[in-house]
């Protein structure tokens, strides 16, 4: 192999392309449960669609930790960025809720950060029951706080970069084996994921959506469930939307990209504008929102 193959560079979808649709995907998300669409069948068909956006900012954030130069740099970034999104966020989705529920100020942001420092965390565990303790605190604890596309998110962050890194050791057992079978196929590869490990994310994918929908299903059929947690079950819903991820996730090569400074700004800053316009979309077009 001779730097970057002509399979690598000629096929599948880049980082930067990933990331434009996952905004698209956010985008639908974002407009399904604001309020700002009340049509039931419309807001169903976005939030399918807008969980989409689930497993893709998992694949993100562990494509983030994996290529950070630095760290703790991408730590406080991604850190800044939660906190900037934390009030317009609380307007976009919670005009209804106390100014003193903290859980409205935990945008997806937050969770990317956490998901970011739940991989660093993970790999500094020294021993097997330290990592699925690991795992489950952080997890537990994205839910228990309330944070977007919790426990979910995290959870498919830990799949993906586990299985990813079981592929690794794989490919580097068979350079230093000189595994002329394995050797092939990793030459022959095309994307991120091998065909073999690409499986194993998809099952998960798929039985988390479904079991999911299903428990959702049921709880749904108690009236005094439908009262109390009626945004969780409408989103709990559009949880198969998460299988329209697959494909991207399949095809993405592992590339940077079309890239520069003012590109990598504006999609750093999307999220922020995007829930800044739907606050001013409700303030002067929604007038029951004040």
């Amino acid at each position: 192999m001779d730097g970057e193959s002509s399979n690598s560079r000629t096929y599948g979808i880049d980082h930067f392309l990933l990331r434009c649709a996952t905004l698209l995907s956010l985008t639908c998300y974002v407009f399904a449960f604001s309020g700002i669409v009340t049509n039931q069948i419309l807001m169903y068909v976005l939030g399918v669609v807008g969980y989409a956006a689930l497993p893709l900012f998992a694949l993100l954030s562990m494509e983030a930790y994996r290529h950070a130069s630095k760290l703790s740099t991408l730590l406080v970034r991604n850190l800044i960025i939660a906190i900037l999104c934390a009030f317009p966020y609380r307007y976009a989705f919670y005009s209804q809720k106390s100014f003193t529920d903290i859980r409205s100020y935990f945008s997806l942001a937050l969770t990317c950060f956490l998901c970011i420092g739940s991989l660093m965390f993970y790999e500094r565990m020294k021993t097997q029951f330290q990592r699925i303790f690991c795992i489950g605190f952080l997890c537990a604890l994205s839910l228990l706080i309330g944070m977007e596309f919790a426990p979910y998110m995290p959870i498919l962050a830990f799949v993906m970069f586990i299985y990813l890194r079981e592929q690794e050791g794989k490919d580097m057992a068979a350079i230093e084996k000189g595994d002329n079978e394995r050797l092939a196929a990793i030459e022959r590869r095309k994307y991120l994921f091998s065909n073999y490990t690409f499986t194993k994310v998809a099952f998960f994918v798929v039985t988390l959506s479904i079991v999911v929908f299903v428990i959702s299903l049921l709880f749904g059929r108690s009236e005094e469930y439908r009262n109390s947690f009626p945004d969780e079950l409408k989103r709990n819903f559009c949880m198969p939307g998460m299988l329209l991820a697959l494909p991207f996730i399949r095809i993405y090569n592992g590339k940077e990209g079309f890239n520069n400074k003012v590109v990598k700004v504006f999609l750093r800053l999307f999220y922020i504008l995007l829930l800044v316009s739907v606050v001013l979309i409700k303030l002067f077009f929604l007038y029951d929102y004040r």
